[in-house]
This record gives structure tokens, C-alpha cells and sequence, in this order.
């Protein structure tokens, strides 16, 4: 699953580009930590064995996910024609 890292990697480029203030970028990157690794050991805990069968839909979901991630930003940091 190589979306993980790839997410990971890039979601401190939005703070940089917008100037977030260290102690908001600190808190909502140690949040969003938590909250996705507390979501990866549910999930593994829940699976357990049935991980290759569940593999295929992860994988499309993560993809899903990053397409959202990045058309969300891109609309909000690329200026608008007409405005």
C-alpha cells in the first residue's frame, strides 16, 4: 500500500504553503496521527486473518481518499479565473 507513505509524507506541504503556526500544525498532525493509527489497529484487530481478502477495497479506498486530498487542496490553493 504505498498511498500511506505518500500521504504521510505530503501532509505537512499545506501548513508550509498556508504559514500554519507550529503549535497548531504539531497538535493537528499528533490528532490526525492518533486517530489514524487508533483506525489502522481497529481495522487489524477486526481482520486479523482475512487482510488479503480485504487488501483489494483498501487499496481503492486509500486511492479514493488521496484523489479527494489532493483535488480538495488544489482547489483551494490554485486562483480562480473570473475573480
Amino acid at each position: 500500500m504505498w498511498v500511506v507513505p505518500a500521504v504521510r509524507m505530503l501532509i505537512s506541504v499545506p501548513a508550509g504553503v498556508f504559514a500554519m503556526s507550529l503549535n497548531r500544525f504539531i497538535r493537528s498532525a499528533a490528532s490526525g496521527d492518533a486517530l489514524g493509527n487508533g483506525l489502522l489497529m481497529a481495522g487489524d484487530y477486526l481482520l486479523r486473518s482475512d487482510y488479503d481478502r480485504a487488501a483489494d477495497y483498501l487499496d481503492t479506498v486509500a486511492s479514493i481518499v488521496l484523489a479527494i486530498v489532493v483535488s480538495t487542496y488544489l482547489g483551494r490553493a490554485l486562483p480562480r479565473r473570473g475573480h
